[in-house]
């Protein structure tokens, strides 16, 4: 294959992870040594001589020094994918989330959607969390405005079921008496009557000279546009037939 067309094929020789990894860094990937190099590091299981695994729940930070630190001497644009080789399971199933969003597409970006996931350090455990709900909660009672209006919900109330109470009858235990009837509930009127129409449907042949095959289709165009789609119809079914044969 000429040298020039390499990375174009990837787009058709690569599937799934890879191909998620290669939308994500294709932008900077510039030769095909680069690329080549930097796929058998990120699917390889160097871990450019870190042995410990970042679990999720240690110091993230102290893990990404740690990195750097073995790191140093190599090139840059290795690292974000060195690192995925320095995850637990857990880590490792949202690197592999995050390529996916272009989360991993350098060292600068991968570290702090790292940091923005797993670092606890800037925020308050649940615990004092759950104690700082509480004591705003008790600080700021509900306010007056949100209480609601007995009596202008008791006024409503005399008024839509149209009966009267004297001043010392308790509202919670007035007794409605019941009524019967029935009334004419009349819906609103359709804004698009054509919906309670019967379908238009037309028969065609989209078969061959020597099989018929009769296809049923809307009849709502006029009969240039209706040749046309029995055309389509007609190519997709000889498709499907050789198809089968091979």
């Amino acid at each position: 294959m000429p040298y020039l067309d390499r990375l174009q094929s990837l787009l058709v020789a690569l599937r799934a992870t890879p191909m998620r990894w290669w939308t994500t860094h294709q932008g900077k990937i510039t030769t095909w040594e680069t690329c080549r190099r930097l796929l058998m590091i990120r699917f390889g299981t160097d871990t450019g001589g870190m042995d410990s695994l970042y679990d999720g729940v240690t110091i993230l930070a102290l893990h990404i020094q740690t990195c750097e630190e073995a790191w140093k001497d190599r090139s840059n644009d290795e690292w974000e994918h060195l690192f995925v080789h320095t995850l637990d399971s857990n880590p490792r199933h949202w690197y592999t989330k995050t390529e996916l969003c272009h989360g991993t597409k350098n060292w600068h970006t991968l570290r702090e959607n790292l940091y923005l996931t797993f670092d606890q350090s800037e925020y308050p455990s649940v615990d004092d969390a759950l104690e700082l709900v509480c004591m705003k909660i008790a600080e700021d009672p509900l306010p007056i405005c949100a209480q609601p209006d007995w009596t202008a919900q008791t006024e409503n109330a005399r008024e839509r079921y149209n009966f009267t109470i004297d001043e010392d009858d308790d509202p919670i235990n007035i007794n409605i008496s019941k009524t019967e009837g029935s009334c004419v509930v009349v819906g609103p009127a359709l804004e698009c009557p054509e919906i309670t129409e019967k379908l238009k449907i037309k028969k065609v042949d989209i078969g061959s000279e020597e099989t018929s095959k009769i296809a049923s289709i809307g009849s709502y165009w006029d009969d240039r546009t209706i040749g046309q789609i029995v055309d389509l119809l007609q190519g997709i079914r000889i498709y499907s037939l050789q198809s089968l044969k091979t």
